[in-house]
């Protein structure tokens, strides 16, 4: 792999790229799409990747000052890349993601360009503000929205609960990572309201069957699992706060974010359909360990 290659795979997580992906997904089995409908759901899961690429490295462009004190070694800051070429790459990204959303129809669209707007009111204006990790979350209930749109009357409840709750666990994890380079015991509070709130996000998912029409029992099973786990990883990090617990713990909790998707798709399309999102983590476990996640 050339130097080239890994610093812009470096720049964009690639890891994380494939939880865009599984978003897309599960919000389009959830609303009643097909797995085998490739040509509804492949290109706006491609448009989410690339939307997301733009989006963190706009982030590394914002952040490239506090990035030279807490996290030397990223792309910008070590010289691997220029601020001008980041930030041109940035925007190229999100214009091509915008474009490929497109053309699934106009409505995806426009949530597309909405995703956009937040994400860079995110970046650029709201980073370091008490509404960030809102901000945050919205972006990526817009973006399970863009797999919903095809299939599905996005102002229904049935829709608007899961992306609700995918609003509420995003923004906890936005929160829980805030400052994760310097995290110390004087953020233990935090990280536990954190916790909270993602844990709360995940066992709302049971709630689902009082909104749709029906619902498969045995997600049950699948969102116990991923509660257990969200709980256990937020309180051992809030236990002994330290930048290597807590970053360790946000690559878990990234990773219970394509859990929370394969319940969502279980819930509303059978186990194959959750087994099929969830094997969104392989890749992004397996490149987690060649790339940085955070």
């Amino acid at each position: 792999m050339t130097g080239r290659v890994r610093t812009f795979f470096d720049l964009v997580r690639l890891p994380n790229l494939f939880t865009a992906a599984a978003d897309i997904l599960a919000g389009f089995l959830y609303a009643g799409g097909s797995l085998s409908d490739c040509g509804a759901w492949l290109p706006l899961a491609i448009a989410s990747m690339f939307l997301y690429a733009g989006g963190v490295a706009l982030n590394d462009v914002c952040d490239a000052k506090r990035d030279e004190i807490e996290r030397p070694g990223r792309p910008i800051p070590s010289g691997r890349i220029t601020l001008g070429a980041a930030g041109f790459l940035s925007a190229m990204l999100l214009l091509i993601g915008v474009a490929l959303a497109s053309t699934a129809g106009v409505r995806s669209g426009v949530i597309a360009v909405a995703l956009v707007v937040s994400i860079v009111l995110y970046d650029w204006v709201f980073k370091n503000t008490p509404l960030a990790p809102v901000l945050m979350g919205s972006c990526r209930g817009l973006n399970l929205a863009l797999g919903m749109v095809p299939a599905a009357d996005l102002f229904a409840a049935p829709m608007l609960v899961p992306i609700g709750l995918s609003v509420l666990y995003v923004s906890s994890l936005t929160l829980f990572a805030r400052r994760e380079a310097v995290v110390d015991t004087s953020h233990r509070m935090r990280l536990l309201i954190a916790t909270q709130g993602c844990v709360v996000a995940v066992a709302m998912l049971l709630s689902l069957p009082y909104f749709s029409v029906e619902v498969v029992g045995s997600s049950r099973l699948a969102i116990l699992l991923g509660f257990h786990g969200i709980l256990i990883t937020g309180l051992r990090a809030a236990r002994k706060p330290s930048p290597e617990s807590v970053q360790r713990s946000v690559k878990i909790l990234i990773l219970m974010l394509v859990w929370f998707d394969a319940c969502l798709a279980w819930s509303a399309a059978g186990w194959v359909a959750g087994v099929v999102v969830a094997s969104m983590i392989l890749p992004t476990l397996l490149l987690g360990r060649m790339f940085r996640m955070t």
